[in-house]
């Protein structure tokens, strides 16, 4: 019969005796979205992660008079958990609630429960909710070399980094990853060189990387690792004939780099020497050649070069040598 459709029914008994009639109205139509409802508990962010996975609840709607038939959380990998309805916890209302599932061996992705819910006439109709199973920790952060003043690194795009100091305490505020995988914090008093910054990134599932640790540095780079030589050969000066062209040699210390190279005289006058013109080998030597210093006034000249460390601290190393192009009176 259609939906709607009008059943009456009497009862004869052997005698003959004939009952009042009673009317029935065909129910054909499935259980209503409305009415009917499940959801995975994942929180606020529909994720469930590597702690969550093991204890899930699900919690729900049925209508009136109607029964759960199967209630099921499958992946998209074939997997799938099947909850007895006899274990579901029906209130009067038609409310229930699942605790306790355990979806740990399901594939990490797109999780849907699925209820199926069949009411007193027979109808059944299935409802879903979905989440998503993220049990994998990002790789732990990256933390660049820091003088204290800004802590920087990289990390999983999305995830978000917490800075602490050796005590657990916390430097900053958490700092979401951008979509170039970089994030920065600043610390509210900048921390001294030996200080020690743990970093720890978050994924929006709540799964935590391993802390990585990193040691600040805030000290310049030191003179026995850094040089500057002007090339005069035994006699410290630099003649008419060898002023134009000039040879610097020097050393800088491992992870640095070279921020500039300036050759000056006492009279205010300069050469900067460009960073193309310097060859910087890998153990961190440096030459540069053919430096042209005849525009400078005799005199003693000073070659500054300024070196920044890794952790951007600078310090200038300085050598000298005596510029004299006056021939002497014959």
């Amino acid at each position: 019969l259609a939906d709607d459709a009008e059943v009456n029914a009497v009862a004869t008994d052997p005698a003959g005796n004939t009952s009042d009639p009673v009317t029935a109205i065909v129910d054909g139509l499935p259980p209503a979205a409305g009415d009917n409802s499940v959801t995975i508990d994942s929180g606020n962010d529909a994720f469930l992660n590597a702690d969550e996975a093991g204890n899930v609840t699900l919690t729900g709607q049925i209508e009136d008079g109607a029964s759960i038939a199967s209630l099921v959380i499958s992946d998209g990998d074939e997997g799938s958990v099947s909850v007895d309805p006899a274990t579901v916890t029906i209130a009067d209302d038609g409310s229930f609630s699942y605790s306790g599932a355990d979806l740990s061996a399901l594939a990490d992705g797109e999780l849907t429960a699925t209820l199926t819910v069949e009411d007193a006439a027979g109808n059944a109709a299935p409802f879903t909710d979905t989440a998503t199973l993220d049990t994998a920790a990002p790789d732990a952060p990256t933390v660049d070399p820091t003088d204290g003043d800004d802590i920087t690194g990289t990390a999983e795009v999305g995830s978000t980094v917490t800075v602490s100091d050796a005590d657990g305490n916390a430097i900053g505020e958490p700092v979401l990853v951008g979509d170039d995988g970089t994030w920065s914090v600043t610390p509210d008093i900048p921390l001294g060189d030996g200080d020690s910054v743990n970093a720890v990134a978050t994924d929006p599932a709540g799964n935590a990387s391993d802390p990585v640790t990193a040691i600040v540095d805030g000290l310049p780079p030191a003179a026995g690792d850094n040089s500057v030589t002007i090339d005069s050969g035994d006699d410290a000066f630099l003649n008419a004939d060898e002023a134009g062209n000039v040879t610097l040699t020097g050393q800088i210390e491992d992870g640095a780099s070279i921020e500039s190279l300036v050759i000056s005289d006492n009279s205010g006058n300069s050469a900067i020497i460009t960073l193309d013109q310097i060859t910087l080998n890998a153990d961190g030597s440096f030459v540069t050649e053919a430096i042209d210093l005849s525009a400078l006034a005799d005199g003693e000249l000073t070659a500054t070069l300024t070196v920044e460390d890794a952790a951007g601290n600078s310090a200038e190393f300085t050598d000298s040598a005596t510029l004299d192009t006056v021939a002497p009176d014959a």
